[in-house]
């Protein structure tokens, strides 16, 4: 069975299984292995594995891929391997076999590590198993690596496989394994403020329309019960006003005059039981035979001839409300009251519902409204956010320019407190000789995990160098300001730096060798923008080297 090791770059010390058969590379998700890094191509290589064999074959990336430095397309690798992907270099081992973590510096770091053993956490600063140490610290045996750089980077994030049996419990469970990794992943290639503008967008919107919506169907079923019940009651009133003249026989002195002059009243007639029009008399004999409120006068007919004896009604559409009311008489053989015609009454509410316009207008006030206080929220839970981490790097500035003993803890946040306590840890090791009292090959990995740990949590460059100006460590941020690519690691100053490079290092670590709290300060520029330039001597002073840490100067 074979492994991939990170050797250098991001999540150093990470393994990954290869299973027989095709094992994918890249960034995206579905891949086999995941390498988060925008210069990973989305599919960037694929390894085979048979049972004779271990074959390399590029993808297409962008970046491309080495083996032990050489640009390769297809590949038979073999254990010992070096595989260069964007800025991972991993190293191709058997079960069973050790991968020693390398600087490309001979003896510059001889502990290695045995595949199956490798850090679940490589960033972890607290001491734990597996944890790369800070300096000073023991080791301890490392646990199995992750299954993939996604799991690594959030190991404390994800919970754990097996499905609790609470009700709460699954809920996080499924809150923080099946929806956070998505917003993870938006995480590294999004500025936070993005996303949270387009959360605090999205939620803003459903609730307008979750809060304007529900009010203008009250308002329209509203409506319609008005309606309803002002069509009713005049149905009412024209049957009892009128039925009189249908026992006295005077139907001709019927006046509708009045009715017909309010614009909701859409129909108004009298009809007689074969739907013929009693009143109004400008349409006197005629069928009423048009429309929905004619179907429902010939339904009532048929009602009333088989015993119904009260009046009814219903909504025709969502704009009309048709409804009849019986007029009775009685028969002179019978003398029983019986239904002689039909009072009908068709209301309109069309002009009393919201128009499209007035909709318009509704939802873009609650947006308007809801956006002013939207951006009011967002501006404040975006500083909330951004200042504990402002104020921290300020102290950081200040502790390593030796002016204050430590960071301090100005808020509070929960999630950071740790972070507080790493970085106070890490600053107060820094600039310390070798803990252990032995001469010898300084330990400069372990010397530089403080700082690995630092510009982890920020928006800081590092890149440092052994005490012959060798390059130990730099991280990707400073990768990507830079170009000198992690892969570099082992190579001289003079053949990773341009001229301009030189001369700060060398010129910032004499400064620094000649300060009493060996650190020094400067300006450099990068593609036109200034960045402020802390360096401080790292290890023992007769054999110092020398960390900077690059920072954008703010306007």
């Amino acid at each position: 069975m074979h492994r991939l090791v990170i050797v250098a770059g991001p999540n150093r010390g990470s393994a990954f299984s290869l299973i027989e058969g095709e094992n994918t590379i890249g960034r995206q998700m579905d891949n086999h292995i995941v390498l988060t890094s925008s210069k990973v191509s989305k599919r960037h290589c694929a390894i085979l594995v048979t049972s004779q064999e271990v074959i390399l074959r590029d993808e297409g990336s962008t970046n491309g891929t080495f083996v032990n430095g050489a640009l390769a397309r297809r590949h038979t690798m073999k254990p010992g391997d070096k595989l260069g992907v964007g800025e991972f270099v991993l190293e191709l081992v058997r079960s069973g076999a050790s991968a020693q973590i390398s600087t490309g510096q001979t003896g510059s770091f001889s502990n290695s590590l045995e595949v199956g053993l490798l850090p679940s956490n490589p960033f972890d600063l607290s001491g734990g198993a597996g944890a790369l140490s800070l300096p000073g610290a023991s080791q301890s045996p490392l646990k199995s690596g992750p299954a993939s750089l996604q799991e690594a980077k959030f190991d404390d994030l994800v919970p754990s496989q097996e499905l609790p049996e609470d009700l709460p419990g699954k809920l996080k469970f499924l809150f923080e394994g099946k929806i956070m990794p998505t917003f993870y992943g938006m995480l590294m290639k999004s500025e936070l403020s993005n996303i949270v503008a387009g959360l605090l967008g999205v939620t803003l919107l459903i609730a307008v329309f979750a809060s304007v919506m529900p009010m203008e169907n009250m308002a329209e079923q509203g409506i319609q019960r008005e309606a309803k019940i002002r069509g009713t009651v005049l149905a009412r009133e024209i049957a009892d006003r009128y039925a009189p003249h249908f026992v006295n026989h005077t139907e001709s002195q019927i006046d509708f005059s009045l009715l017909n002059q309010e614009e909701s009243i859409k129909i108004v007639a009298l009809l007689n039981m074969d739907l013929n029009i009693v009143a109004p008399q400008s349409r006197l004999g005629q069928l009423f035979s048009v429309g929905g409120e004619a179907a429902f006068a010939r339904r009532m007919v048929k009602e009333y001839r088989e015993g119904r004896e009260k009046g009814g009604g219903m909504f025709l559409d969502t704009n009309t409300y048709v409804h009849v009311e019986p007029i009775k008489a009685a028969d002179p053989r019978t003398y029983a009251n019986e239904v002689v015609a039909l009072a009908l009454i068709s209301i309109d509410f069309s002009r009393n519902m919201v128009t499209a316009g007035g909709l318009e207008i509704a939802y873009g006030s609650a947006i308007i409204y809801t956006a002013i206080i939207g951006l009011m929220f967002y501006f404040i839970l975006l500083r909330l956010i951004q200042k504990p981490y402002e104020v921290m790097n300020d102290d950081l500035d200040q502790v390593l320019r030796g002016e204050i003993p430590r960071v301090t803890k100005e808020f509070k946040v929960g999630p950071i407190e740790k972070l507080w306590d790493n970085v106070n840890a890490a600053v107060q090791r820094m600039g310390k000789g070798d803990p252990s009292g032995e001469e010898g090959v300084v330990m400069w990995e372990t010397e530089f995990a403080p700082w690995l740990a630092i510009t982890d949590s920020g928006q800081m460059g590092l890149i440092g160098f052994d005490s012959n100006l060798v390059l130990v460590t730099v991280n990707p941020f400073f990768s990507e300001l830079s170009g000198i690519r992690t892969d570099s690691v082992g190579q001289t100053l003079a053949q990773v730096g341009d001229q301009a490079m030189n001369s700060l290092v060398t010129e910032m670590k004499g400064n620094a060798e000649r300060s009493g709290n060996r650190t020094a300060t400067d300006k450099f520029e990068f593609q036109g923008i200034d960045y402020s330039v802390v360096a401080t001597l790292v290890g023992p002073r007769d054999q110092a080297g020398i960390a900077l840490l690059f920072r954008k100067k703010e306007t």
